[in-house]
């Protein structure tokens, strides 16, 4: 079913459209595109948000239904009197529509009050909205880093298995003392061992995952294809995407908001107005500061994860070399092994730098679309 999100809570995401959760035979697909809507459909902490938002909403609802009732028999009442010719009985209506007047003036000022109210309550959703859609996406990003990590470690198994097997081999022909043996040996099942808990770290992040999205009984597939082109970061206009900024973020809203009531306010004195026009321009300055601290994180991770991606091909073609000379026997298996960690380390390091970028992007976008991060 697709699910329609009002605007206040439209994301952009990664340079991608929003579509439905989608589900099949292996259970719901979870994508970077579409953890919004599974969150929305699913989070019941965020089912109870909208039931209050709903309740305050039927409320103002409410009060407009009175209003409009009052007012429709105060007119009543003021055609009556005109045609009334009794005195009595013009007076008592008279009495009657000043009591309605009485509390049309109590209902409209409650109205004005809850106006105001329910646009702070909406922006409160709104966040509520974002802020489980941020824990959800940064489980996300756990995930595939600590996926991203067991893969690595099972290809250092899966490498390191023929050479345990030759290891036990030689030592039970003779060819090696039972120290080397051991050494070997222990070894062995340290990178076993590594590569046990980085399954571990892979099943507890998809558990953490599943329980921000909502849905911690059923079945999920993870879409791993988070790649995207970084070279867009380059392009990012730190002006313009600050303007993005304040017009979205909900803090500098229920400022103007607060600024506008103190405005409307007949009691309020100049003291107050000045120090509400103060709060908004200090917001707006402290806003600056902490996207200006997201902009220049995401550069840093930007320029760390290219010089990552030019040391992961220099270690690839550094092993890949090392393998042709093994195969023609210009070097030994101990200078091949020595490359080949070199490599497992620098793969295990771009993981690390993309994963960082990733947090660092999304921070980045989500402040820009009005998160308060």
């Amino acid at each position: 079913m697709k699910l329609k999100i009002s605007s206040f809570i439209c994301m952009l995401l990664l340079i991608i459209n929003i579509i439905p959760a989608s589900a099949s035979e292996k259970g719901i697909i979870v994508s970077i595109d579409n953890i919004d809507e599974i969150v929305i459909d699913n989070n019941i902490e965020l089912k109870i948000a909208k039931n209050s938002l709903e309740s305050k909403i039927q409320y103002y609802d409410d009060l407009d239904k009175d209003i409009s009732k009052v007012q429709k028999k105060i007119t009543s009442l003021n055609n009556s009197i005109t045609n009334d010719l009794d005195e009595e009985s013009k007076n008592k209506k008279i009495e009657e529509r000043d009591q309605n007047k009485a509390e049309l003036s109590n209902l409209e000022k409650e109205y004005d009050k809850k106006k105001d109210d329910l646009k702070i309550a909406r922006i409160t959703y709104q966040n509520k909205v974002r802020d489980l859609v941020t824990t959800a996406q940064q489980k996300y990003i756990d995930y595939l880093y600590n996926k991203s990590l067991k893969d690595i470690k099972e290809e250092e198994v899966n490498y390191n298995k023929d050479k345990n097997n030759i290891n036990k081999a030689k030592y039970d022909m003779g060819y090696i003392s039972r120290n080397e043996y051991l050494t070997n040996t222990v070894d062995f099942i340290d990178i076993e061992n590594t590569y046990n808990k980085s399954i571990t770290d892979e099943e507890m992040s998809l558990k953490e995952l599943k329980s921000a999205l909502g849905i911690d009984d059923e079945n999920i597939t993870v879409n791993e294809n988070l790649d995207f082109d970084i070279s867009k970061i380059a392009n990012i206009d730190f002006e313009e995407d600050f303007n993005q900024v304040i017009n979205n973020n909900s803090n500098i809203k229920i400022k103007k908001i607060e600024l506008d009531q103190v405005e409307d306010n007949d009691d309020s004195d100049d003291y107050e107005i000045d120090n509400a026009e103060l709060e908004l321009t200090k917001g707006k300055s402290d806003l600056r500061l902490t996207f200006q601290d997201n902009y220049n994180n995401l550069m840093n991770s930007y320029n760390s994860i290219k010089n990552s991606m030019n040391k992961l091909t220099d270690k690839e073609n550094a092993f890949n070399i090392k393998k042709v000379k093994l195969n023609h026997g210009y070097i030994s298996n101990k200078e091949c092994e020595e490359a080949y960690i070199q490599l497992i380390n620098q793969k295990s390091e771009y993981i690390k730098e993309k994963n960082t970028l990733y947090v660092n992007y999304f921070k980045y976008m989500q402040m820009k679309d009005g998160y308060l991060i």
